[in-house]
């Protein structure tokens, strides 16, 4: 039990130390978080493309008599799906490039696309994001046009436009909030962590403490270092050496 108890308390020990040296050095840590501010808000605003995006939504309504219908509302779900798949389609994509005279791919342009069904409706989200809020707009307002006149060739009921995609000025990335945080988050991590590893590697002894733990020997007395009669001593012995 005894060497137990000693073994807990020599780990509450080095913990304490480590915290102390990360304490003691906390300019260091500070220095390293405003290093990784600055090289995160550098980053995001000079190397990072922002993106904008546009977002149109659309009520499916489906081939019911009635929109409160049960067997209407089960088919909602199975029209969610259906309409993701048409609102992608290589055939619909390449008729938007086209009427836009755009200069990509159909794969290029499913990756911008994306569309959401919120939980226990049936209204379908179609949002595109890319580099341009203009783009963006007409690209979603285009999708959302080809794509109702192909649901309703297959399902005999054109879908209701509720919001049309007008441009947004303001981009949905990158976040720069959230960048410079991380930047002087994991600065002032590493910083901590370097401190950290010289502790734990560093085996001399730093004070009376560590004399009497790891020598186990008591200290009579300690002798303060006196800088100025350094500097003396070693300029007398300069001066004697000359001569």
């Amino acid at each position: 039990m005894s060497k137990v108890k000693d073994n807990t308390v020599d780990d509450e020990i080095d913990i304490m130390g480590l915290l102390q040296a990360i304490l003691y050095r906390w300019w260091i840590v500070l220095i390293a978080a405003i290093t990784g501010f600055a090289i995160a808000l550098a980053t995001t605003v000079f190397l990072i493309t922002p993106k904008y995006s546009a977002t149109s939504m659309i009520y499916m309504r489906g081939s019911g008599n009635t929109i409160a219908s049960l067997a209407d509302l089960q088919i909602g779900s199975e029209l969610t799906n259906d309409y993701q798949i048409i609102f992608t389609s290589r055939t619909l994509l390449t008729k938007t490039i086209k009427e836009l005279n755009l200069d990509m791919s159909y794969g290029q342009l499913k990756s911008m696309i994306s569309i959401s069904n919120p939980s226990d409706t049936r209204i379908l989200q179609v949002t595109v994001t890319c580099d341009d809020p203009d783009l963006a707009c007409s690209l979603t307002n285009s999708i959302v046009t080809n794509g109702m006149q192909a649901a309703e060739e297959i399902d005999s009921k054109e879908p209701y436009v509720i919001d049309r995609a007008i441009v947004q000025n303001n981009p949905v990335s990158p976040n720069l909030t959230k960048n410079v945080a991380i930047g002087a988050l994991v600065g002032a991590l590493l910083s901590a962590i370097f401190i950290a590893v010289r502790y734990m590697l560093n085996d001399s002894l730093q004070s009376t403490a560590d004399i009497e733990k790891y020598l186990e020997l008591p200290v009579l007395c300690s002798i303060p270092e006196n800088k100025n009669c350094v500097y003396e001593l070693e300029t007398r012995t300069s001066k004697k050496k000359r001569r």
